[in-house]
């Protein structure tokens, strides 16, 4: 458990970096290791990677049929790594956004070519 917790710390020490006042909006952290993931995934020795995407056109998008619920992850589109999870979880965000645009937008969520909004 102390090894994970320094890897946690080493992590949110990285994103405090780029994201200054990230600690203190986290309202719950629930890190996971290999274990964690066999645990609660039953994948086998806790590997992820999600399911191997043989085509654009048969991959699994965010959607779920239930309205206000997507998924994210290394089983959805674009998944299956570190960066593919990140995209996706920006491609949700900006999903939510576009259904709730009343809503105040972090400017962490626009892209590199977009303009800050007023």
């Amino acid at each position: 458990m102390t090894c994970t917790i320094g890897y946690i710390e080493r992590i949110l020490s990285g994103i405090e970096r780029a994201f200054p006042g990230f600690r203190e909006r986290i309202d719950l952290l629930l890190p996971g290791t290999p274990v964690t993931y066999n645990t609660f995934t039953r994948r086998h020795l806790g590997m992820v990677g999600g399911f191997p995407m043989r085509s654009l056109f048969a991959a699994r998008g965010p959607l779920t049929g239930i309205p206000n619920l997507r998924l994210v992850g290394d089983s959805i589109f674009p998944g299956q790594s570190t960066a593919g999870v990140m995209l996706g979880a920006l491609r949700v965000a900006r999903d939510v956004q576009r259904s709730y645009p009343h809503r105040a937008v972090s400017p962490h969520f626009q892209s590199v070519s977009e303009s800050p909004r007023p």
